[in-house]
């Protein structure tokens, strides 16, 4: 009897180890099907059911490549906290650089550069070839008025592998942001060489030129710039139109047919075929022509663009002075109120205004401007400037008082 018993337990333990293992091989199945299912609604961009998918099996199977997918999808879906929230178990005791970086990466997407940049410098620090990595880590770092430190990133990089274009344009545009420009020139030309003709690459290398006092050179780059955004980018067209007010006679490459390489204009130059065989009064009607549409550049770009107190004072006083280095004195004095307008304490403006008061004998408004002047003037203006205005005050009263008389 004790024997049968005996046989009746080992029957029931063996159907019950059976039944146990048709289930694990079942849910085993089952995860890795549901695992292979979300991969490829993934791939075909279904992140909704490759979601559903994922999430089931890794609550059958929670393995770190079920994970590491489920991560992928979470960030797809712009779920960046719970993206961020799995990618962390996955950190140890193994983690790996796209872990760190797909964590960096949604830190960038909810908008918090330092907690991005914890992980982007962990993933340099194990591995500083990481090129995706150091492009992201050196966007943020500029992004955040680190641009120092992003260029040691950038040399430490560069030092094992100047070729990657990637790189080099990040490179260029910090060199740039440090007020770098001789350097960035060299960066950006580079870039144009390798066939880069891009918008923005233009536009930097416009601005570079421009800050180094190249400017016809300025003026062809941003010219292009301007054409390839279709004249919608309204801080291109403004800078366009900056530039344009810069054009002299003195600008102008003396030797107008001599190579770009050789110190004259570039090739396929617009600024060049304005010039070419005109004689000197000529060139001066196409100076004073170029400086009128750069003023149109700016008024076109002030309409497009929405209200920017900084910029809009920026624009006005560069075209009041435009018009004071071309003696226009009534036009200068426009754009200068409007300036005023703006921001009402700008010392420099007061003085700019007296002068063209002054050449316009307009003396009582010449003192008043340079009252203002005084009144607004920081503290540690110039001294012989402070003195110089106190003089004119002086002279001016003389002559109304005389005019009175």
């Amino acid at each position: 009897m004790r024997f049968y018993g005996l046989i009746i337990l080992l029957t029931c333990y063996m159907m019950a180890s059976a039944q146990t293992d048709t289930t694990f091989l079942q849910e085993a199945a089952r995860w890795e099907e549901l695992y292979r299912q979300g991969k490829d609604f993934r791939e075909r961009s279904n992140t909704f059911r490759a979601m559903q998918c994922l999430e089931e099996a890794a609550r059958l199977h929670p393995s770190d490549t079920i994970c590491r997918e489920l991560a992928s999808v979470y960030f797809s879906r712009g779920k960046f906290q719970q993206c961020i929230d799995l990618t962390k178990t996955l950190l140890e005791p193994d983690s790996l650089d796209a872990d760190l970086s797909l964590i960096a990466r949604s830190f960038e997407k909810m908008e918090k550069p330092d907690s991005a940049l914890t992980y982007q410098f962990l993933v340099a620090e194990r591995n500083i070839e990481n090129y995706n990595n150091i492009v992201s880590l050196c966007g943020t770092l500029i992004n955040t008025d680190q641009v120092d430190l992003a260029l040691e990133m950038l040399d430490a990089y560069c030092a094992i592998d100047s070729t990657n274009l990637s790189v080099n344009t990040v490179k260029a545009y910090a060199l740039h942001q440090a007020n770098r420009f001789k350097e960035a020139i060299v960066e950006y030309e580079k870039l144009k060489a390798e066939g880069d003709d891009r918008c923005s690459t233009n536009y930097y290398l416009g601005l570079s030129y421009y800050r180094d006092k190249k400017i016809s050179d300025a003026y062809d780059l941003l010219y292009r710039a301007v054409n390839q955004s279709a004249r919608n980018n309204t801080g291109i067209l403004a800078r366009f139109g900056v530039v344009a007010l810069a054009v002299s006679y003195g600008t102008i490459p003396y030797f107008l047919y001599q190579k770009h390489s050789e110190g004259g204009f570039r090739e396929d130059s617009h600024l060049r075929t304005l010039f070419e065989e005109e004689n000197y009064g000529k060139r001066l009607a196409t100076i004073d022509s170029i400086n009128a549409q750069g003023v149109a550049d700016i008024e076109e770009a002030i309409e497009k663009m929405q209200p920017n107190r900084d910029m809009l004072f920026y624009l006005y006083n560069n075209i009041g002075t435009s018009y004071v280095k071309s003696n226009h004195y009534d036009s200068a004095i426009e754009y200068y109120n409007r300036a005023l307008s703006i921001y009402s304490d700008r010392s420099n403006i007061y003085y700019q205004l007296a002068y063209c008061h002054h050449q316009k004998k307009d003396y009582r408004r010449e003192m008043q401007n340079y009252e203002q002047y005084l009144k607004f003037a920081p503290a540690d203006e110039d001294p012989n400037t402070l003195e110089y205005a106190k003089e004119c005050i002086a002279e001016c009263k003389k002559v109304l008082f005389m005019k009175e008389k």
